[in-house]
Parts: C-alpha cells; sequence; structure tokens
C-alpha cells in the first residue's frame, strides 16, 4: 500500500495593503491565518518570517506561496529612504545661547508640518515648513526638563516619528 499525500491549493490575496514599509524594512500581514506562509524578496530564499530588514532603496518583488507550494503571488514595492533631515535629539533653552531652540534641518523641503507632543500624547507646538523650529514655550513658559515626541509629515506622505529631549 503506497501513503499518497494530496495537497490541495488554498488560494489567498495579496495587495499593497497586506505590507507594511517603514524606512528599510518590509513588514507582510496576512489575512487568512489559517494558511502558513513561506515569503521572499527579490531573489532571496524563501522564509517563514514575514519580516525583511535592511532594504535597499528601489523596486522590489515580494514573493508569497501558501507552505505547500501551491499557489505563488508577486506584489512591486519601493523602499525610498527618507530625505537628508537633521533632527537634533536634544536642545538646552536656558539662556546661555547655546542650542536654544529645536530646529530640524530640511535642506530638500521635504517636510509638510511638524507635530511636538509631550509624554502623555498632548500637541504642544504644529510647525509648518517656513518655521521648523521650537525654542521649549508653551503657554508663555518654558517647559520643564524632559523628553518630547515628534512627528514629521514629508511630502512623499511618508511618516517620521521619534523624540528628543528639553535640558534646562
Amino acid at each position: 500500500m503506497f501513503d499518497i499525500t494530496i495537497y490541495l491549493a488554498t488560494d489567498f490575496t495579496l495587495t499593497p495593503s497586506n505590507i507594511t514599509i517603514l524606512e528599510d524594512e518590509i513588514t507582510v500581514t496576512m489575512t487568512d491565518t489559517s494558511i502558513s506562509y513561506l515569503y521572499s524578496v527579490d531573489s532571496s530564499s524563501s522564509q517563514v518570517s514575514n519580516i525583511f530588514s535592511n532594504l535597499l532603496d528601489g523596486t522590489h518583488m515580494l514573493y508569497v506561496e501558501d507552505a505547500n507550494g501551491c499557489v505563488v503571488k508577486s506584489l512591486l514595492f519601493d523602499i525610498v529612504s527618507a530625505p537628508e533631515l537633521f533632527i537634533p535629539k536634544f536642545f538646552t533653552p536656558n539662556g546661555d545661547n547655546v542650542k536654544e531652540i529645536w530646529q530640524i534641518i530640511d535642506p530638500l523641503n521635504s517636510i509638510k508640518e511638524v507635530y511636538i507632543f509631550n509624554r502623555y500624547g498632548k500637541l504642544l507646538k504644529q510647525m509648518s515648513p517656513n518655521a521648523l523650529y521650537w525654542d521649549g514655550i508653551y503657554n508663555g513658559h518654558i517647559l520643564e526638563s524632559n523628553d518630547y515626541w515628534y512627528v514629521i509629515n514629508l511630502d512623499s506622505n511618508k511618516q517620521l516619528t521619534g523624540h528628543f529631549t528639553l535640558k534646562r
């Protein structure tokens, strides 16, 4: 007697909504979790992990296949580095004329808007491309030494997030 294994092809959907790109990393999220998948980018070997890091700028091809290898789908995606921005890690608005403001340098004029929040998520400042700096003042007072968070929306519709420190 012979053992015969029959694999049934299980179709699935692969669209841009299945991928999240953050800088040089892509994460693939498949909606049908009852299927096991294998992933590869360009000509790399297939892997079980749905995350690919350290991808170079340019157009890439994502391949997703069911674990049986019966159905393979592909999707083109682009990796585009964030423009050359200088975002300070800290500033010291203490009156000594050294690092008195937190100022983003945007040589390519790629910023659409910037938001600054406190650690509780309260919006403290909204900045336009014409004035990409903050003096640490909110409601007429210099804020306390602490970490503050920013969201930078770029003209390319990318969003950068991070934090910096106000030291007094």
